[in-house]
């Protein structure tokens, strides 16, 4: 089972052990944990305490010793929605520092799945078009796919168009239909292991190494520029 999503919604990964454990054995002891997981006791108590804070995990004591048991899944989602709505109550405060120290001009640096999604979550933020140079469909491959999805139903609900030019070899490829989309591909050769996103005053140049690396730019003039590049591109590239 994949529980990437567990440790996204913030579950350590002894957490994550014992509570599919949990659901699996239903009311267990200590022992039955250890015996299903291999955690060393002491950090099974430290999950299960944890767990318990975050209301994953209930106990009942029967002939003096105590037996736990998993909560229902769906406590997962009143769990990442407590945690959202705690965010939202300090987020004017936040943006307000944020935007007191930014200047007008900037590169910034990002590093893994996880810097990706910030900037990816930066394009709804600032709904503008988006201008996509170059790809191979990574979304469909890595720990994007359980993001993406999220992130195209917030960008239809926004309204936020998108032009992309894919890599040649996505030619090949089933793509699905993209509501306020469109795309086309660039001739054989000329694919790459980078490609670009413009949108707003922001341009990003995204490596998809072992571990992605993304380099942003906020500037008008710079943006401006790469829009003019992308416009030839599109009409050199084909349908």
């Amino acid at each position: 089972m994949d529980t990437t999503a567990l440790k996204n919604a913030g579950l350590k990964e002894n957490e994550t052990k014992i509570y599919i454990a949990l659901l699996e054995r239903g009311s267990s002891l200590v022992s039955g944990i250890y015996q299903k997981t291999g955690v060393h006791r002491r950090n099974i108590y430290d999950a299960l305490e944890k767990l318990h804070e975050k209301g994953l995990v209930a106990y009942t004591i029967k002939n003096g010793k105590k037996y736990f048991e998993a909560v229902n899944p769906e406590r997962l989602l009143d769990y990442v929605k407590e945690k959202e709505e705690g965010i939202q109550q300090i987020l004017p405060l936040l943006q307000e520092k944020y935007n007191l120290k930014k200047s007008h001009e900037e590169g910034l640096v990002f590093k893994g799945i996880e810097g990706i999604k910030s900037i990816m979550q930066d394009m709804l933020h600032m709904q503008e078009p988006i201008y996509v140079i170059g790809g191979k469909g990574k979304w469909l491959a890595n720990e994007l796919r359980f993001y993406f999805p999220h992130f195209e139903r917030e960008r239809i609900k926004r309204k936020i168009k998108t032009k992309q030019i894919f890599d040649f070899e996505m030619r090949k490829k089933k793509l699905p239909s993209i509501k306020y989309g469109e795309h086309r591909f660039f001739p054989r050769d000329y694919s790459s292991s980078t490609h670009i996103w413009v949108y707003g005053d922001r341009v990003v140049s995204l490596f998809w190494g072992e571990v992605p690396f993304a380099f942003m730019v906020k500037s008008d003039k710079i943006s401006q520029g790469y829009r003019n590049y992308f416009k030839l591109l599109w009409k050199l590239s084909r349908e």
